[in-house]
């Protein structure tokens, strides 16, 4: 296996996995060894060794016959012992798995050199001496976990020793010009001995190491599926919960591009306290109380793993904020959040766009206040309240950008960062509808952007109906978010490029009268709501716990 294509890891794997198949190879080994020694020796101790004795136990006259034959058993003899004895010392565990490589080559090179040094003895008919280890030399390499490099290493030195013993045997008889051709010839040819071993070896590692290469990289794929599942699960816990209080709806949805993205909405809901800004101008401080939703909308640079672990780092400061002044406005929001992006994130690259909404309502009215900072965020929209009508009938609805105040975050020190925030009256049955760039940059089959006019146009919704108001249009039968979701998905040609957040804060009629109990939900309660309201909540709920869109909970 090439070192360097693989990560560390996979050769570390790679290399407990050969650790733990060694032995069983290894005990393989010898006892191939073992059985085709014996198999191939069979005749060579009947015919040069059985046979002779018995004529000679017979009386038969054997001058003639060579008694340096049975010598070329020996080989086989010290093969078989060798090989049989270390293969069962390893087989009951007398040996460490890391040496049981060192063995198989020192085993081999060990049973090859005394067969090559009986090779002038016994051999009549052998070309090579280096042919009396072929047989080992491959079983060795079908059996253990060799490269083309370990199948090579141990028999580079038996090479030399045939290249010797080649040269005394064609030399000793004399010294010419033929003879050491022969001789140089025999020499060059002896490598040839080692293909088999090498194909072997070769064809074996590479089947090993893809094998180990699929089962690694599906396992790893497994592997991080799993964690990304769990990454995501963590992720959205830190989204918030669409659900309804004292008269203000917040629904979103959220479409990551991968598993987890980098778009991100925090919501808190302030608990309720008196009303410093006395809304109406009359009532009293001290007897009036106010409900309020701070809604943030995050786009970090980027997309995927890398982005969400940075929403999580902003969520935590988003929670100390909170915690430690749950009133905070949306301009000391955005002004923390730059200081904390420009200090801790821009020196890596990464900033971020912001959207700071906050909705105060003055409980049992339908006084509500927006006050809002917007850094390099898209600009959002208020609509429901304002339409016209034209001389064709056709009534259109109107609806308020809400532009961006500040640059996007981290890039001005927070010295020069000014987030200008903004104030503006809410009427009853408006809607807030905030977006990420993932709506606004989708792009269609021809490169078009969907752009800011897109989203104006579908927030415009227009009809003929004189019974239509403007409350009705405002209020499509999925929600402001799924229908921006289902629009831009509809326009966009492809998989989609970027994370998308949709977030709508609805703010819904009710009578006036005494303030409602704190935490109570609008359309949960019989006193406080519009038929119409109620029905158009209700069904909205519904809508949501049926939908499994991410992280709507």
């Amino acid at each position: 296996m090439a070192k360097g294509v693989y990560t560390t890891d996979f050769h570390q794997e790679y290399a407990a996995e050969t650790s733990r198949i060694i032995r069983d190879r290894f005990v393989w080994l010898c006892a191939l060894v073992v059985g085709f020694t014996l198999l191939f020796s069979l005749q060579r101790v009947w015919n040069d060794l059985v046979i002779p004795l018995l004529q000679l136990i017979r009386g038969v006259d054997t001058s003639g016959w060579d008694w340096g034959r049975p010598v070329g058993g020996l080989p086989d003899a010290i093969t078989i012992c060798v090989f049989g004895l270390i293969g069962w010392r390893a087989w009951i565990g007398r040996f460490d798995d890391a040496d049981l490589m060192r063995f198989a080559r020192r085993m081999l090179q060990c049973c090859g050199a005394f067969a090559m040094l009986l090779y002038p003895v016994y051999t009549r008919e052998r070309v090579l001496p280096i042919e009396s280890v072929f047989l080992v030399h491959v079983i060795a390499c079908a059996c253990m976990p060799w490269s083309l490099k370990d199948a090579i290493r141990p028999m580079i030195p038996l090479l030399g020793l045939s290249a010797a013993m080649i040269l005394v045997i064609v030399l000793w008889a004399g010294v010419s010009q033929a003879r050491v051709l022969q001789a140089l010839g025999l020499i060059l040819f002896s490598p040839l001995v080692l293909v088999p071993g090498a194909i072997v070896a070769t064809v074996k590692d590479k089947w090993r190491t893809e094998l180990f290469r699929t089962r690694f990289f599906e396992s790893r794929y497994g592997q991080m599926r799993r964690e990304l599942v769990d990454a995501r699960t963590l992720h959205e816990a830190l989204f918030p919960k669409a659900e309804t209080r004292d008269g203000i709806r917040l629904d979103y949805r959220y479409e990551p591009v991968r598993q987890i993205g980098g778009d991100f909405i925090f919501a808190r809901w302030t608990p309720e306290r008196p009303d410093d800004l006395a809304l109406d101008g009359q009532t009293p401080k001290s007897e009036a109380r106010v409900e309020s939703l701070t809604v943030v909308l995050l786009d970090v640079t980027g997309h995927g793993l890398s982005s969400a672990l940075t929403v999580n780092r902003i969520s935590g400061e988003l929670e100390r904020l909170f915690a430690e002044d749950p009133a905070t406005g949306p301009g000391e929001v955005l002004a923390a959040l730059n200081r904390y992006v420009y200090l801790t994130l821009a020196p890596h690259a990464i900033y971020a766009t912001a959207m700071v909404a906050r909705v105060d309502r003055a409980l049992g009215q339908d006084l509500c206040t927006l006050r809002y900072a917007n850094a390099g965020h898209p600009p959002a929209f208020v609509l429901g309240s304002v339409s016209t009508t034209g001389t064709d009938g056709v009534t259109t609805l109107d609806p308020r950008l809400i532009p961006s105040t500040a640059p996007m975050l981290g890039v001005l020190p927070p010295d020069d960062f000014n987030p200008d925030p903004r104030t503006m009256p809410l009427r009853p049955e408006e809607h807030f509808v905030a977006y990420t760039d993932g709506a606004v940059e989708t792009k269609n089959v021809r490169g078009d952007l969907f752009g800011v006019e897109r989203v104006r146009a579908l927030l415009s919704p227009r009809t003929t109906s004189p019974a239509a108001s403007s409350a009705t249009l405002a209020a499509p039968a999925l929600g402001w978010p799924q229908t921006i979701i289902n629009a831009v998905d509809a326009f966009r040609s492809g998989q989609p490029t970027d994370d998308t957040v949709v977030v709508e804060i609805a703010l819904l009629k009710t009578d006036t009268g005494p303030a409602m109990p704190r935490g109570l939900s609008l359309d949960a309660s019989s006193t406080s709501v519009t038929a119409e309201a109620s029905a158009r909540s209700t069904q909205t709920r519904d809508e949501n716990s049926r939908r499994d869109t991410p992280p709507s909970r």
